[in-house]
């Protein structure tokens, strides 16, 4: 394969990604998919906004973190939350990605090592609940 086709390949990865986390959310979580969804998309806006932030600050240049893989990451990792089966598919998704993107030389390997923050930041995202007070009746 050409650097060109691998390039349209590795634009194509973050849009499925994010396709496959709408459908799955959709078919599997069918009671509480949309707040799966905004959970999902809030996670993603904060790793990717955070990723420019740091991006823009310039400590370990101006590629780190990856924003591309920390998305990536985030959309994988919420791929898996959704059905532990598909956790071994969200795990090749992004070695497969991971390696597509030092083959192209797209990001060195500190880079993409700095997105590793997307995977927590998607777990509490999805698992944080708000904590509802308990109504005191008077006697």
């Amino acid at each position: 394969m050409t650097y060109a086709q691998l390039d349209h390949i590795a634009d194509a990865v973050n849009p499925l990604l994010g396709l496959s986390v709408v459908a799955g959310a959709l078919w599997l979580e069918r009671a509480r998919a949309w707040e799966f969804l905004l959970r999902a998309v809030i996670a993603t806006l904060l790793v990717q906004q955070s990723a420019k932030w740091v991006q823009h600050l310039g400590w370990l240049g101006p590629d780190f973190p990856s924003t591309h893989f920390a998305v990536a990451l985030c959309l994988a990792t919420l791929l898996a939350l959704l059905h532990k089966k598909l956790i071994p598919v969200a795990i090749g998704v992004i070695v497969a990605y991971g390696a597509l993107m030092l083959w192209q030389r797209y990001h060195t390997p500190l880079e993409m090592a700095g997105a590793l923050y997307a995977a927590p930041v998607a777990i509490v995202a999805q698992r944080w609940r708000r904590r509802s007070r308990a109504k005191v009746s008077p006697n």
